[in-house]
């Protein structure tokens, strides 16, 4: 008999996400990081034109730098993974076998972290005028990638039971402040693991630089990710406690923010303007993104700080990287419609949902598009203005009625447009 959660699990992947929307998640991070290089030329990477021993010490801390933010990511997506994944409400009430769970864990991880492997593996291509370079150079990324993500599970799961440690009871004194230890542990935990694995990297990228038989160094980070896997392992125990932590972390954390949480709404103020019909759904959809999906928020205005340069620059690049910031923002629309619950549209039906959806979308795109708009206005770059206006709905109605496939070869149409006007 199969277990019925990993059933329903099963069910609900493969209707939120298609196997076309599965290969653009994995694609895309490389598609842009190959974009980013490309545009960037070789002016911003002068010492991949040198050679000898500089290229080789500044070519080996240029994938170090690399490798160890792709660990830390790594560190912070294991332990998001581990302790606050979407299946902690089960295992939390239901007996859990400690070695199953953890090799559970670590495909989930592995499987979640390809995405960002693919994405940071292009940022090698300044290295590619020497092959025999690139090759160790690739692999130190991707032990770094490896390491990151044994470290962060094992550490997190790990915490409750660090804590009780009389050997790291005094590290833990110094730096916990009024947190009780199992709490400090548990928020020191990424911490600790991009310490490890990020030291294995850089001892790698040492041994890079210098050449010859040191660069052997480079499994440093693939040792690490065995030793940490074999020897780091939670128990029963372990998983019971987290639970328990996370809890009084949350509950302290309520009790001092959860008053002004709930009154705190991004662009909640231009919703009063709006009919008295469509203020409900739209300050719904609104509070959905800003409380499941503020950091996707906050990293889109990176872009808007792109194109605002590119506006002020004059450069050809200014109405697409636009466009592209207003694409960002409505592909938020299809993540919204997917974690929508559809059981409460049937037991509770909702006037307005796709107009409430694409009215909050467009606050987005409005909010975010206003100060490169603007500025195109007063220096005269007319078509950069009346692209931003033409797409800027037509991307807000795709992304509350479209799906992620659909709404990407929208997107992708249209910045292709602007790219060409």
């Amino acid at each position: 008999m199969q277990n019925p959660y990993l059933v329903a699990d099963s069910r609900q992947a493969a209707r939120e996400y298609t196997a076309i929307a599965r290969l653009a998640t994995v694609c895309l991070p490389g598609v842009a990081a190959t974009v980013a290089m490309v545009l960037a030329g070789p002016e911003a990477f002068p010492w991949a034109q040198a050679s000898g021993s500089y290229f080789a010490s500044a070519g080996a801390g240029h994938a170090a730098r690399v490798g160890v933010a792709l660990a830390g990511a790594m560190a912070l997506l294991a332990y998001d993974a581990g302790v606050r994944g979407p299946d902690r409400g089960l295992v939390d009430i239901h007996p859990v076998l400690a070695a199953p769970y953890l090799h559970a864990r670590r495909r989930r991880v592995a499987v979640a972290g390809v995405p960002w492997l693919v994405g940071a593996l292009p940022l090698l291509f300044p290295l590619g005028r020497d092959i025999a370079f690139l090759v160790p150079a690739a692999l130190l990324v991707v032990g770094g990638w490896a390491a990151g993500q044994a470290c962060g599970l094992a550490f997190a799961l790990r915490a409750p039971s660090a804590a009780l440690s009389p050997s790291v009871a005094p590290l833990l004194d110094a730096v916990r402040g009024a947190n009780p230890r199992p709490q400090a542990a548990l928020i020191w935990a990424p911490g600790a693991a991009l310490a490890l694995a990020g030291s294995a990297v850089v001892a790698g990228a040492y041994g890079l630089a210098a050449g010859g038989g040191a660069t052997l160094a480079i499994a440093l980070p693939f040792t690490c990710y065995r030793l940490v896997s074999r020897w780091v392992r939670p128990s029963a125990r372990d998983l019971c406690a987290i639970p328990a932590v996370v809890n009084e972390v949350d509950a302290a954390w309520a009790s001092v923010d959860a008053a002004e949480e709930g009154a705190r709404v991004y662009l909640e103020g231009p919703v009063r303007w709006l009919p008295r019909a469509w203020r409900p759904e739209v300050l719904r959809h609104l509070r959905h993104a800003w409380r499941e999906h503020r950091g996707y928020l906050g990293a889109t205005w990176a872009l808007v700080a792109v194109a605002t340069v590119a506006v002020l620059s004059r450069d050809d690049l200014a109405a697409p990287s636009l466009v592209l910031c207003l694409a960002t923002l409505g592909a938020l629309g299809p993540r919204l419609a997917a974690a929508d619950p559809r059981w409460l549209d049937l037991a509770l039906p909702r006037p307005g949902i796709v107009r409430g959806r694409a009215v909050a979308l467009g606050l987005y795109m409005a909010a975010a598009g206003c100060a490169p708009a603007v500025l195109s206005l007063l220096t005269g770059q007319w078509p950069v203005a009346a692209m931003a206006l033409a797409c800027g709905p037509v991307l807000a109605q795709g992304g509350a009625r479209l799906r992620t496939p659909a709404f990407l070869v929208l997107a992708v149409s249209l910045v292709a447009v602007s790219s060409a006007q």
